[in-house]
């Protein structure tokens, strides 16, 4: 299940980058979405007016389907999630990011390496709305300086990030071109937690560690440990691996070596992401447990159904093309006959539900284009939207029944 602490945090970022709160933004179109169904045999269109918007078309030679349903190729997401330790709740929310192609959609320049806080705060705040930031970066923000200098890590040099887990046990994977003399240098001489420092290795990869495990001291607080935890950081080649404890840090080295299996490696997992890449996001959120329509902030018992049929894995991500900004939905199902009931439950979702988290207007006032795929066990839906492009993002956060499994 999303976890309410960790949610909170990304929601806020999202509805300050995207302005959600304001009126505009929750204005709403006169016309009705266009809805497609592919391979299920029926096309239907519910739209009052032409829809002037044109649905993303996908694309289909990054990746291709292997006997187990996998994928047999590799982009971002994957590589990402290949890092990531099949251990534990790890599956249960993961987060992933491509900086460099969110800022290319949103037609931002990446500041040169080393530049001045102030330009590292205006391009992490140009960025879409719907990319998932990670928290160290969020803080980068408006402590740029003080990042470099307590963990000799350039917010700019980080170019793909992923989180997953649930706390405390959660993990991060930064992707970039990272300076291992800088690290070193900077560890051993900041001011608050040098003390501390201790190095080990595992798989041959040396790692920092500082305190114990999880262990908060609250006069340690810092830029980059607002909970006081010491933390472990390890730089292996072009990733940097930055969590609260030793066994999660050597777990994703073993994932990094091939020692243990990534999260990669189960194929719905891999199927989504490959999915996922297909339609060029640059943000992505993965999970392998169903979504309950429980809002937050509800009482038990007071959730409604959901749309969906039962899934292994859901898959939901946010792009940009020449036509503008769009969203997809993946879904991953035991059987195609699961898949068609996902596929029908969705448009009846966008038709006919309202959007929990957008001070429940009908999705179809705020989706002007629909297309929905079903390919084999998989379901996979690109919309258009005349909303903010983190609609996705906090629909989902906020447990909306357009993502939960129907009947729950």
């Amino acid at each position: 299940m999303i976890t309410r602490g960790g949610s909170v945090v990304l929601l806020a970022l999202v509805l300050l980058a995207t302005g959600a709160c304001t009126a505009g933004d929750d204005a709403s179109p006169s016309t009705s979405p266009e809805t497609t169904t592919t391979a299920a045999g029926a096309t239907s269109s519910t739209a009052a007016e032409p829809v002037t918007t044109t649905a993303v078309e996908p694309t289909t030679t990054s990746t291709t389907a292997g006997d187990d349903g996998g994928v047999v190729d590799a982009g971002w997401i994957i590589d990402l999630l290949d890092r990531l330790p099949d251990t534990g709740a790890g599956g249960h929310h993961v987060e992933l990011v491509d900086l460099a192609a969110a800022a290319e959609a949103a037609g931002v320049q990446i500041p040169p390496t080393g530049a001045e806080e102030s330009a590292v705060r205006d391009f992490l705040l140009a960025l879409p709305g719907d990319a998932l930031v990670p928290e160290l970066l969020q803080r980068a923000a408006a402590s740029a300086d003080a990042i470099r200098a307590e963990l000799g890590i350039d917010p700019i040099a980080i170019q793909r990030a992923a989180t997953a887990g649930e706390p405390p046990e959660r993990y991060l994977v930064l992707q970039g071109d990272f300076d291992g003399n800088a690290i070193d240098a900077a560890v051993r001489s900041e001011p608050v937690w040098s003390d501390l420092l201790t190095t080990a290795e595992h798989a041959g990869v040396s790692y920092y560690t500082w305190g114990e495990d999880f262990t908060s001291m609250l006069d340690r607080v810092t830029a980059a440990r607002p909970l006081g935890r010491g933390n472990r950081l390890a730089l292996d080649g072009e990733y940097l691996y930055w969590v609260p404890w030793t066994a999660g840090v050597e777990a994703l080295i073993d994932a990094g070596a091939g020692l243990v299996p990534g999260l990669a490696e189960r194929p719905p997992m891999r199927q989504a992401a490959g999915l996922l890449e297909d339609e060029q996001v640059y943000s992505a959120v993965l999970t392998d447990t169903p979504l309950t329509a429980e809002p937050l902030g509800a009482a038990p018992g007071e959730g409604v159904d959901g749309y969906l049929a039962p899934y292994r894995v859901l898959g939901l991500g946010g792009g940009r093309d020449g036509a503008g900004a769009f969203w997809v939905v993946v879904a991953i199902h035991d059987t195609a006959a699961a898949a068609e009931q996902s596929a029908a439950g969705f448009r009846a979702g966008v038709e006919q539900g309202t959007a929990m988290a957008l001070g429940g207007a009908p999705w179809s006032e705020r989706v002007t284009a629909l297309e929905i795929t079903v390919e084999g066990e998989a379901m996979v839906a690109v919309l258009r939207s005349a909303g903010s492009p983190g609609d996705w993002i906090r629909a989902y956060l906020s447990r909306d029944p357009l993502f939960a499994v129907a009947g729950s």
